[in-house]
């Protein structure tokens, strides 16, 4: 180019290049093979096909072809792509062979990046101490972040970091069932998990330096529940297993389950199950519950009787179970601020269907209020109405029975359906409902916006069919957390959160527990890490901070745990003994009448909190 002023040269003087190229542009090579690339559809089309005119499209997709365009470059292999198959313009003409990728590390000693190895579709190959040059390239072995500095292998994540750094905590769920169909309510359970752990992990106050990941295992059923319980504890997290687990399986899963993790002293946190047999310290060792076990009712049956009965004796029925004689225990223990007299106690056997003689016992007691402590309302059925045709059960008389009973299948069960009004009138129930202090509570309020303000991982396709968030992983990175992979088919266990209403009364009630139990795990270990300064953790020293210092507003209510019974220590310890609330039940005859086969009756006209709850207006007698 001239001008006035200058001559501008545009040659190469080639003899300025270095021998082996290391200063020539890195991008001259690709135009090289681009010729070449040209040439050989350029033959094709007019040496092999014989075209006589140039046809861009045709030689595009001899372009693309592999079986034309397909050499050893300069720059490596060289072939194009065609597309993919569902989008096939999408990524068609890209060349996806033979490109080379330096691999750089950081490195402290030299104060920022170096190059460590290179990457190529064929091999990956990486320096070491006894390879410290690459292709001419000088290179030095890679630093990881390991307490050693050396490679992990093929382990899983978080296999090698340790407390305080990060803990590990499993989530034990029931998210398909035998025939591989998704559990509506357990995948909320599961979506309240891993809203708390974010949550707890993006709280700068709670655990600052130390991140709490997820292992999940699934298993319904006792067997399925044994194998699940094993995975937490060998298989998650390349074997090292997890550090506490948090459970919403019924009561066959959490009991199985508690079978592995008391041989490997690991806590449990039970979500769900209120069995009974779960307050056995001898046997359930490690377990913390959140929800009430199905005896904590009888504390609740006495307040009931001393807030709106206001009846100073009463004649018991128990059934000759564990059921029976925890739930009589607890409203007999609790007896300090409600002076009842128990003036008789018929104890019977589970089956039995002649009450005769507990009937006697109870009329001999001549007292007006009655107490049915059953988990069979078949039985409770039959035992009214007994009572009933020997003059017990009439007008005047006060009757309360337990959750279990307190349902149509008791009146279900009576012969006389014409009595059943009469038995039945003024009948007190009690129901747990964590729903209460969910609705009502601010704690309860912000969960509820929390929950259903997450990102959907189920939705409906512009043709209408199911999408999931179908390769979502725990963190342990070996758990599908919303699809169940079955016959070649993928099964979604995703939620779409815009079927939830806004009081949160369509969720599953259970999900709120799920939710305090990470909360509860999370205060005990900042408690344990950051307060007593511990730098290592144990279950039974996390055990004693859970059951001794826990104590918060959750979202279903006040969260503090019991650490035991003075002369039975492991008996009830871990049980949660604040915080439930209770809708009281009464039966209503003209709900009764209502329904076509009488199975309405039970209405709910107010409710009760062991510590402070408020009463509602209760029937008339």
């Amino acid at each position: 180019v001239e001008d006035a002023s200058q001559l501008i040269c545009h040659k190469l003087n080639f003899s300025s290049f270095a021998s082996d190229g290391e200063d020539i542009y890195p991008y001259a090579p690709h135009a090289y093979d681009a010729v070449y690339a040209a040439s050989y559809a350029l033959q094709d089309m007019f040496e092999k096909n014989q075209y006589q005119t140039l046809d861009p499209g045709k030689l595009y997709n001899m372009f693309l072809d592999t079986s034309i365009v397909s050499f050893e470059g300069v720059t490596g292999q060289f072939e194009m792509y065609l597309g993919d198959t569902t989008y096939p313009f999408q990524s068609r003409g890209n060349r996806e062979a033979g490109h080379t990728m330096k691999i750089l590390n950081y490195n402290k000693d030299k104060g920022g990046l170096v190059f460590v190895g290179k990457f190529s579709e064929e091999e990956t190959v990486l320096c070491d101490p006894t390879i410290l040059n690459i292709d001419g390239y000088e290179c030095v072995p890679a630093t990881y972040n390991t307490a050693d500095g050396l490679p992990t292998g093929n382990l899983s994540p978080y296999t090698l970091e340790t407390v305080p750094e990060v803990v590990k905590i499993g989530g034990l769920f029931q998210l398909f069932d035998s025939k591989n169909r998704p559990d509506f309510n357990q995948a909320q359970c599961l979506a309240a998990f891993l809203m708390a752990i974010k949550e707890v992990n993006d709280n700068p106050d709670l655990l600052p330096n130390t991140t709490l990941v997820s292992g999940i295992a699934s298993g319904r059923g006792f067997s399925d529940a044994i194998e699940a319980a094993n995975a937490l504890v060998s298989s998650k997290f390349g074997g090292t297993g997890v550090d506490i687990v948090i459970g919403s399986g019924s009561d066959i899963e959490t009991e199985a389950s508690n079978q592995v993790f008391a041989q490997s002293k690991l806590i449990q946190i039970h979500t769900v199950s209120q069995a009974v047999e779960l307050s056995q310290g001898s046997m359930y060792p490690w377990r913390i519950q959140t929800t009430p076990l199905a005896s904590f009712q009888g504390r609740i049956l006495r307040k009931l009787i001393c807030d709106v009965v206001k009846l100073k004796r009463v004649a018991v029925f128990a059934i000759n179970s564990l059921f029976g004689t925890k739930t009589l225990a607890d409203f007999q223990s609790s007896g300090s601020a409600c002076p009842v007299k128990v003036e008789s106690v018929s104890v019977v056997e589970s089956g039995q269907t002649d009450y005769s003689n507990a009937l006697a016992i109870a009329k001999a007691a001549e007292t007006r209020m009655f107490l049915i402590i059953f988990d069979d309302p078949v039985m409770a059925g039959r035992l009214l109405e007994q009572g009933y045709n020997m003059g017990l059960f009439r007008v005047g008389t006060a009757i309360l029975g337990t959750e279990e009973i307190s349902n149509h299948l008791t009146w279900d069960s009576m012969i006389n359906k014409k009595n059943i009004p009469r038995i039945m009138k003024g009948y007190l129930g009690v129901h747990y409902s964590p729903f209460i202090s969910m609705s009502s509570s601010p704690q309860g309020v912000t969960f509820v916006e929390m929950f259903n303000a997450l990102k959907s991982t189920r939705w409906k396709g512009v043709n209408g069919s199911i999408l999931c968030d179908e390769s979502a992983l725990d963190d342990s990175g070996d758990f599908f957390l919303y699809s169940e992979r079955s016959s070649g088919n993928v099964i979604c266990g995703g939620i779409d959160f815009s079927f939830f209403n806004a009081t949160g009364e369509n969720m599953y009630p259970f999900a709120v527990h799920v939710y305090d139990a990470v909360y509860t795990t999370a205060y005990a270990l900042h408690d344990e890490l950051y307060t007593q300064k511990k730098k290592t953790l144990s279950s039974s020293s996390l055990y004693n901070t859970i059951v001794k210092n826990t104590d918060f507003n959750g979202a279903s209510g006040i969260v503090k745990f019991t650490a035991g019974n003075t002369y039975y220590p492991y008996d009830n310890r871990g049980n949660r003994e604040n915080g439930h609330e209770y809708l009281i039940i009464n039966f209503n005859e003209a709900l009764y009448h209502s329904t076509t086969n009488g199975s309405g009756g039970m209405g709910y006209p107010g409710s009760i909190c062991p510590v402070n709850g408020t009463l509602l207006d209760i029937e008339e007698w």
